[in-house]
């Protein structure tokens, strides 16, 4: 495996670690990026490392001391809560190299993408509060760099004439995939955000304020290898609004646009519970749902984009299938008519057979947004169970039924804790709230 010795940008902002701990720490946070839902070229930063500090295409320190502070929170041992020393000392000097970067408005790209590597940082430690603000910069750099409206997925040479703005224009194929990739990254965490921390309103919402045009992502080596088309527009609105062409989506598909569309749909759904819209946007929407659930490969698939059947779990497929299946539960668990409470239940039904799929092992492997699935999901059920006890019905089949899947999701969320323990308080609190209906 490639190596990141002798890197001048490290060395010089990390005097005192030797370059094996380095590297070390670079190579974890490479292994560990898919639960972050990030992705980058290794080979392309591992050259601009090499680069002097001054040269432009060398990253910010913010984004290498980001990467460095995600290497070392994934190098913990299990179960452990408290910082390491080089933790405190990564997450400091990436914040005032955020700083640094804004105030200059130096490399926001990598801005944005380390801004986003401590917002995860954040939530794996439950510093909610602080992920909440370090997401509102994230967003912020994201919508003034315009990366929400990035109108084609193939690179075209920048004219002289071009305007220069917040970022300069991506210098090839490669580094408009990552920015295209950057953007879906922050739309995720701030979905993710949405059901982590009870009452966020997600800022990146389709719409006059924040017209989402940057097309779904692809895979990395697809944009490196220029074997992404034109054709490959399809983004949001296209998504919200129904208009599902098959012949642009022949199967496989990349994971990465599967993990955006569905967490778009997820968010989708909540905000028509929310606002009780009704009618032909409920219909259309539950349309999408369903059509994404045949699009999603089985989660024993493998591969960038699960075209290999019949392997071990792809922890990738277990989030994906699993946000498919709570949109359909989130948009019909309201629904009055029999159809949508075949649905609810259905999807409810799917969503445990998903996690009763699981070995120890895979959890993990697993993202920690599904975590928060499994959470805003067992909160509904508390609701449910409240309203049947209040009703008389608190000892009903139906009611027995949601408390054993609500069970299933306690012991999914504990096997998880193991890795993410900041999982554990919210778990406490579901069970507290379970127990206040007797």
């Amino acid at each position: 495996m490639a190596t990141f010795d002798d890197i001048p940008a490290l060395v010089n902002s990390n005097a005192g670690l030797s370059n094996g701990i380095i590297d070390n720490l670079i190579q974890t946070f490479l292994h560990n990026k898919e639960k972050c839902c990030f992705d980058i070229d290794a080979r392309r930063l591992r050259d601009s490392l090499n680069l002097d500090d001054s040269d432009p295409d060398c990253p910010h320190p913010c984004f290498v001391n980001a990467i460095l502070l995600l290497g070392c929170y994934f190098s913990r041992p299990l179960s452990t809560t408290s910082q390491h020393e080089n933790e405190r000392r990564f997450l400091s000097k990436t914040l005032a190299e955020l700083t640094r970067a804004y105030n200059q408005a130096d490399r926001l790209h990598d801005f944005i993408r380390a801004s986003n590597l401590v917002v995860y940082y954040y939530l794996f430690n439950a510093g909610y509060r602080e992920a909440d603000q370090q997401l509102a910069q994230s967003i912020l750099v994201t919508t003034q760099c315009g990366l929400h409206q990035i109108p084609s997925p193939v690179w075209r040479a920048p004219s002289p004439r071009s305007e220069r703005g917040y970022i300069s224009p991506p210098a090839d194929n490669l580094e408009l995939g990552q920015r295209i990739h950057t953007f879906w990254n922050t739309f995720t965490l701030d979905k993710i955000i949405s059901l982590a921390i009870p009452g966020y309103l997600s800022a990146l919402v389709e719409g006059p304020a924040c017209h989402i045009i940057t097309p779904w992502p692809r895979l990395l080596k697809e944009y490196d290898n220029g074997k992404v088309s034109e054709l490959d527009v399809a983004s949001l609105g296209h998504l919200l609004n129904g208009e599902f062409i098959p012949s642009r989506y022949p199967q496989p598909q990349p994971l990465d646009k599967l993990q955006a569309e569905g967490i778009a749909l997820v968010s989708e759904a909540i905000k028509v519970v929310e606002y009780r819209i009704r009618g032909p946007q409920v219909t259309g929407l539950n349309t999408e749902i369903e059509r994404f659930i045949i699009r999603v490969p089985d989660i024993t698939c493998q591969g960038d984009m699960g075209e290999i059947p019949g392997y071990a779990i792809n922890p990738r497929l277990v989030y994906i299938k699993t946000l498919s299946y709570a949109a359909s539960f989130y948009l019909n668990q309201e629904g009055s008519d029999q159809a949508s409470r075949d649905r609810s239940i259905s999807a409810v039904d799917m969503m445990v057979s998903i996690l009763n799929q699981l070995g120890q092992d895979d959890f993990g492997r697993l993202f920690i947004g599904i975590g928060y699935i499994w959470i805003h999901v067992s909160d509904i059920f508390i609701e449910i169970l409240r309203t049947l006890q209040r009703d008389g019905a608190g000892m009903s089949p139906r009611a027995q039924l949601i408390r054993n899947n609500f069970d299933s999701f306690i012991q999914g969320l504990n096997y998880l804790s193991v890795y993410y323990p900041a999982l554990g308080p919210r778990i406490h609190m579901l069970l507290q709230r379970l127990d206040s209906i007797a």
